[in-house]
């Protein structure tokens, strides 16, 4: 059994669970192959196949950047795509080299942007988290210090709480109190949950 026969739409099973256990499996076997045959199917036809499979490869990137790491033009244009479902599910796995290969990411820093303003709220959540996550490399940080501080400000009142804590891996001393300035500023405006969430990343900072 091939492992395109695995995936959630070969099986008939709705739900992500099988695109999950392939994924592990992937990682388990190190299976560059696996990979490679999911990211074969990433423009197919049939959209279920495409989407199950940018499942897999994403989920792959939890566990093991690196094993998708060599795709990130493939990923990269898919941000492109008219389907919402290939742009976010693409930008949740460029989240995640950015892990692993933080300095071939940075270069398209202005196509993430760009889906960062313009995208769905998931495709704005995870290119956030891929500028946190290149943000985090000494080299890069320098470069990417104010736009954490851009996206926390300008993050809506919901996520805010989440999207402050997120930044705050990557926060350091040189911009620590105009960090802590915007969260103080954007307390009021949220909910008691939020800003008990929100005092206590100040405590801890």
């Amino acid at each position: 059994m091939s492992y395109i026969d695995k995936i959630a739409y070969s099986l008939g099973i709705r739900g992500e669970d099988p695109n999950k256990d392939l994924a592990k499996l992937i990682v388990e076997e190190d299976s560059n192959d696996g990979v490679k045959e999911m990211v074969k199917y990433l423009y197919d036809k049939n959209k279920s196949i495409s989407s199950d499979c940018l499942c897999v490869l994403y989920h792959v990137g939890y566990d093991k950047p690196e094993l998708i790491a060599e795709y990130l033009y493939t990923f990269t244009d898919l941000l492109h795509s008219k389907i919402n479902r290939m742009v976010w599910g693409a930008m949740i796995a460029i989240s995640q080299i950015a892990r692993s290969n933080p300095h071939d990411v940075v270069e398209f820093r202005p196509l993430i942007a760009n889906k960062i303003a313009n995208g769905t709220v998931i495709t704005n959540v995870w290119g956030v988290r891929a500028i946190i996550n290149m943000a985090m490399n000494d080299d890069l940080y320098d470069k990417l210090k104010n736009d954490l501080l851009h996206y926390t400000d300008s993050c809506r009142d919901v996520d805010f709480a989440t999207r402050a804590e997120h930044v705050s891996e990557a926060v350091r001393d040189d911009i620590k109190s105009d960090f802590i300035r915007i969260l103080e500023v954007r307390m009021p405006n949220l909910s008691a949950a939020a800003q008990k969430k929100v005092a206590k990343i100040i405590e801890k900072l």
